[in-house]
């Protein structure tokens, strides 16, 4: 497969152009593809240049706005008076304008417009040929998504440039501020970066993001900040290559009770044609059949090429799955590219290795790539293709997307830049870690691209480890894994780790995945400045062992829902190992519980109807504040509270005010012996944890 147009060959096509290049100007290819990334990542529509000089980062830029059907602006008076430099050591002064005077600026500019069209940009790619203080004017109707200031450098040119173009720039978008290495630059530079986030910085440039710094902006930047550094140095590698070497690569083969198959997955390995050295290594770990043997005859009967290798791993014990994926990882390490394989798989495409090795020679953002899987039932003899592969759109994939739709489906075809694999953490291990959580990992070093070609089958068998397990097991094992791996990476991926959750949660079977002895139902999410609320939730989940807190959102608004995102990942970050006991209010049909506790009236009304669909008792609290006292003396409230207190489900309501009491009793809406009054003077907490475990028992 060519990869000859995309966006990466094509830049790197513009930067082979050394007519785009002299001391005077021309951004580097490692500059170029991560503002094209960004804007490609993003799908950015307009981009803004000030000093486009010959082009080349404009040019280069310019591909990924032409993808997004965008545009890209230009800015530069090629004028000398203009670029003359003056905040400079004398000496160096002189050397700079004195270059700048040998330039034909009026030469330049119909280059630049020559080439706009030699680049295929003559509809995406607009020089405004003016000084940028009067260019700006022309964007007063444009939202700037991506804004470039590398024009003169004079402190008083550059400050000009960022007070007249950041207010433009849209919310989320990227700012990039050239030769912060120059002391006139740099003074405005480090002013300047403290009203935004900070994706990258190097020597020469940094990479600014416009946006609010909350909690999830700033958890999301440094995450996609790591992905960046990693992506620049991947860019100075191949920048400062000089030779074009033969890759190495690593295929790690588990191997475990595969006597049936273990020929079959080898076989296709060593069938692998292209340019390149394979080591292959396998790690068995104690098979009970004869997988062992097979595979020594196996090695002692197949001649091998001159560059390929094969290297055997016994083991004493069983490790089981996950520690011998650890100790397969760590024996491929040192390659440039690693794929891993099940001794029940194989490979149905010859040029497997060689297709993944120029897409990610091709794609310098992706830590990993992933082909289309062929899933064989064994057991029914029935081939299918992978179908949340087939229903995706796009070839280049982020961490939450998998955290959703787990679109690589199975190790097998899976195939990593080697140099992440020393970066993988110990800890990691003491976890039940397969093919998801690995991969989930490792999409934070990079993107993911996905080759839709079918590489790889995948079997599925009654003696899987995984395909094995019933539907319940599976289901169970997966929301154990969920909340484990949501805590390890300290819940920045909380949203989208909750749906999926909830998504296998269902009940299986007949029989509920979750069952706890009380499941409170509140609408108050854990705000530290709310200290009463906030040590009532800490209370329910330090002292009652089986509970369970769903938070109900009563917001429609985006900006509130994710205030309330930000309170509850910010509690579980504060008390981890209560981190799968609060979650949001999405259903109750997939937990069952002895007791439902409604924290208010509201909660009650809205959820009395599902407490005797699940045929469940429930206890509420009733207490007035300030506005609520329109329920006292009012015919429509008597009429709701009589359907609660109706209930054949309710067994009490909690009362805190002696009006509340007294109310219910004179109306007889409920029995003495129905109302648990509890003092507010006298640890109102305490009585309540008490009561509720007293309702329990």
């Amino acid at each position: 497969m060519k990869w000859e147009k995309k966006l990466f060959s094509r830049i790197k096509e513009i930067n082979s152009d050394r007519s785009l290049y002299d001391y005077g100007g021309g951004a580097p290819l490692s500059k170029c593809y991560i503002m094209a990334y960004l804007a490609s990542h993003f799908k950015m529509e307009n981009y803004v240049e000030i000093g486009a000089y010959k082009g080349r980062c404009l040019f280069s830029v310019g591909q990924a706005f032409k993808d997004n059907n965008g545009k890209a602006y230009g800015i530069d008076p090629y004028s000398l008076a203009e670029a003359k430099e003056y905040d400079l050591e004398e000496n160096l002064k002189i050397m700079v304008n004195n270059f700048l005077e040998g330039v034909d600026f009026e030469a330049m500019y119909n280059t630049v417009l020559v080439n706009k069209e030699k680049y295929g940009l003559s509809q995406v790619v607009e020089i405004i040929r003016k000084t940028s203080a009067l260019a700006v004017s022309d964007f007063k109707d444009i939202g700037i998504d991506m804004l470039h200031i590398d024009g003169n450098h004079d402190r008083k040119c550059v400050q000009a440039d960022i007070t007249n173009y950041t207010p433009l720039v849209n919310e989320g978008g990227i700012i990039i501020l050239d030769a912060i290495d120059w002391e006139s630059v740099k003074s405005c530079y480090d002013t300047m970066k403290n009203d935004y986030i900070l994706l990258l910085e190097t020597s020469h440039f940094g990479i600014l993001m416009k946006q609010e710094k909350t909690q999830k902006n700033i958890d999301h930047a440094a995450l996609l900040a790591k992905k960046l550094n990693n992506l620049h140095l991947n860019l100075l590698e191949i920048e400062n290559m000089t030779t074009q070497e033969k890759p190495t690569v690593n295929v790690g083969v588990l191997a475990y009770n595969h006597e049936k198959y273990i020929v079959e997955c080898l076989s296709s390995i060593l069938k692998q044609k292209g340019d390149f050295n394979l080591n292959v290594i396998i790690c068995e770990d104690l098979s009970t059949d004869q997988t062992p043997n097979i595979i020594e005859n196996y090695i002692n009967d197949t001649v091998l090429g001159e560059n390929i290798t094969i290297k055997y791993l016994k083991s004493n014990v069983n490790l089981g799955m996950v520690k011998n994926l650890k100790r397969l990882l760590e024996a491929c390490r040192g390659s440039k590219y690693t794929a891993l394989i099940d001794g029940d798989d194989f490979w149905v495409n010859e040029n497997k290795i060689q297709t993944h090795i120029e897409f990610m020679e091709n794609h310098p953002e992706c830590a990993l790539s992933f082909d289309s899987l062929v899933i064989y039932y064994e057991d029914d003899e029935k081939y299918e293709m992978y179908t949340m592969q087939q229903e995706a759109k796009g070839n280049i994939f982020t961490t939450p997307y998998i955290l959703l739709r787990y679109i690589i489906g199975n190790i097998s075809c899976g195939f990593y830049l080697g140099k992440y694999l020393d970066q993988i953490p110990d800890q990691l291990f003491e976890m039940f870690v397969g093919d998801w959580m690995l991969n989930i990992y490792y999409s934070q070093f990079g993107d993911m691209g996905y080759i839709r070609t079918p590489m790889t089958l995948y079997r599925k068998h009654s003696k899987g480890i995984w395909s094995g397990m019933d539907a319940y097991a599976r289901n169970l094992k997966t929301i154990e894994c969920i909340d484990d791996y949501n805590k390890y990476l300290n819940f920045t991926y909380d949203d989208e780790f909750s749906v999926t959750r909830h998504g296998f949660a269902h009940r299986t079977d007949e029989r509920y995945l979750e069952a706890y002895d009380l499941v409170i139902i509140d609408d108050v999410f854990p705000n530290p400045e709310k200290e009463y609320q906030y040590t009532e939730l800490l209370n329910y989940l330090q002292n009652i062992n089986s509970i369970k807190i769903l938070r109900m959102c009563p917001y429609d608004d985006e900006m509130e829902n994710e205030k309330v995102n930000a309170l509850l990942i910010n509690f579980k970050r504060h008390f981890p190992q209560y981190g799968n006991k609060l979650a949001k209010f999405i259903a109750l049909d997939y937990i069952n519980c002895k007791l439902l506790y409604f924290s208010s009236l509201e909660n009650a009304v809205t959820n009395v109807a599902l407490a005797e669909y699940r045929e469940t008792p429930f206890v509420f609290t009733f207490t007035l504040i300030n506005a609520l006292d329109l329920y006292i003396n009012n015919h429509n409230y008597d009429q709701i509270l009589e359907t609660i207190f109706q209930s054949p489900y309710f067994k009490k309501v909690i009362v805190n005010q002696a009006v509340v009491l007294g109310y219910l009793l004179s109306k007889n809406l409920c029995k003495l012996e129905q109302i648990e009054y509890i003092n507010e003077g006298i640890a109102p907490i305490d009585s309540k944890i008490k009561f509720l475990k007293e309702t329990l028992q």
